[in-house]
């Protein structure tokens, strides 16, 4: 038995290690491929401009606030003006291979290795996910740490799992992930708010958090703990908060017309993009999954989850801000849709092997079923990364750059705009367009 157990974890890490040696593979091999576009250009200039990593604070500025420091202090530090095209991607590009190691290592704490697994080859090569991180901005750097705060998360609720000595260095560890969250972007603060609300709800409500821990809901004293280090992470904020306002205080910048609008067309939009599987008939049992997985996180475990997910959405979808057009401003909630996803596909696969047990299948086969059904439903997901990554690597242009060269939406049989490119704001952008001409 011991030997069995043994031989599993032994597979278990070959497939983690695999799926993030080809994470890591598609990230890095077409990185120079694609000139750096506008909004990566600004990076470059003030990685450029600044004379020292102090001065980084100061010349940040240039992008009116819209990021802060941190990522540019990240890329002075890597920046070669021999290859800008590299250099100026690497934070990106590891923080996205990193991310995917963090994911699973979360996803196994929350759910179990099945979900672990599942969410890691979600990502692998999710066109979505590798796009980002070949970009000099600071989304995947974001991504990265949030999930590192969220793994984190998990291990301080359950004491058991970390010795007295270890748990004041993971809390630290908690505290300094998610300080360097906020000043990598603004909207780490809806990750933040999802972790307080979630905590403070389970002060007065025991079941709340259950499903975080394996063996039994997390003690008062942990949960308390871990409030704490929210405060302890608010302020170290502080001094990045009037980055903040300025940046959400230009007045120009409020345009009803360019903000999301949740819809039915917008979660299809999402679905196709951040799963990947563009639009079509495996998006449509995806987004089945997705709601499987929703219903599982708000019944049984993950509910937190859920609240990360949907709070940007809300209040991204209530303020009439023109920044807030495009799932990039959204992608704080990305690993909550993919653990989320994960968890439905699980879930999903586990029901169909129940429903075939009218057969009298023993136990281990009713296992096989539904590991083979997890192995169908993800494998489809992956087989289409795979298929429409030759078509990822073959573009001359990153997709954002759609808005100086407007053909790029159409090219490759429009594949940035099925798989990278919100359509409502190529839409927008398109209306404009016309509008100028006329």
């Amino acid at each position: 038995m011991v030997e069995k157990l043994s031989r599993r974890r032994s597979l278990v890490w070959i497939a983690g290690l695999l799926i993030i040696a080809a994470a890591a593979f598609a990230r890095f091999e077409t990185i120079r491929t694609r000139p750096l576009w506008s909004d990566e250009e600004i990076t470059v200039r003030v990685a450029t401009h600044a004379r020292s990593l102090a001065a980084v604070w100061r010349v940040a500025q240039l992008d009116k606030s819209e990021h802060p420091p941190l990522h540019y202090a990240l890329v002075y530090l890597t920046i070669d003006p021999g290859d800008p095209l590299l250099t100026s991607r690497l934070p990106a590009a590891v923080a996205g291979v990193a991310s995917i190691a963090f994911l699973m290592l979360a996803a196994q704490r929350i759910f179990g290795v099945r979900e672990a697994l599942v969410a890691g080859a979600l990502v692998c090569l999710l066109p979505y996910h590798i796009d980002y991180s070949q970009e000099a901005r600071a989304y995947a750097v974001l991504v990265c740490l949030v999930v590192a705060q969220l793994w984190l998360f998990t291990l301080l609720l359950e004491r058991p799992l970390l010795s007295e000595r270890a748990r004041p260095w993971a809390a630290a560890l908690f505290v300094v992930t998610g300080a360097l969250a906020t000043y990598a972007h603004h909207t780490s603060l809806f990750f933040e708010l999802s972790l307080g609300l979630a905590l403070a709800a389970s002060l007065t409500r025991e079941t709340w958090l259950h499903g975080w821990t394996i063996l039994r809901a997390p003690p008062q004293r942990a949960r308390l703990a871990l409030l704490a280090c929210l405060a302890a992470v608010a302020l170290l904020y502080l001094p990045q908060a009037g980055n903040t306002l300025a940046f959400l205080g230009g007045r120009e910048d409020f345009t009803p017309e360019w903000t999301l609008r949740p819809s039915l067309r917008f979660w299809g939009d999402l679905v196709a993009r951040w799963a990947g599987t563009g639009q079509g008939i495996l998006q449509l049992v995806i987004a089945g999954c997705f709601a499987i997985g929703v219903g599982a996180a708000v019944l049984q475990r993950g509910r937190v989850l859920v609240i990360w997910l949907l709070m940007p959405v809300a209040v991204m979808s209530l303020l009439p801000f023109s920044k807030f057009f495009d799932l990039r401003f959204l992608m704080v909630s990305l690993p909550a849709f993919v653990l989320i996803l994960a968890r439905g596909i699980v879930v999903a696969s586990d029901a169909a092997a129940r429903a075939v047990g009218h057969m009298q299948l023993g136990e281990r086969r009713r296992a096989l079923v539904a590991n083979g059904a997890i192995a169908t439903l993800c494998g489809a997901v992956v087989l289409g990364h795979a298929i429409v990554y030759p078509t990822f690597r073959t573009l001359s242009q990153k997709c954002s750059q759609f808005y100086r060269a407007p053909a790029l939406m159409e090219m490759h049989r429009g594949f940035c705009r099925e798989y990278i490119i919100l359509n409502s704001i190529h839409d927008e952008h398109a209306y404009l367009l016309r509008r100028v001409r006329h």
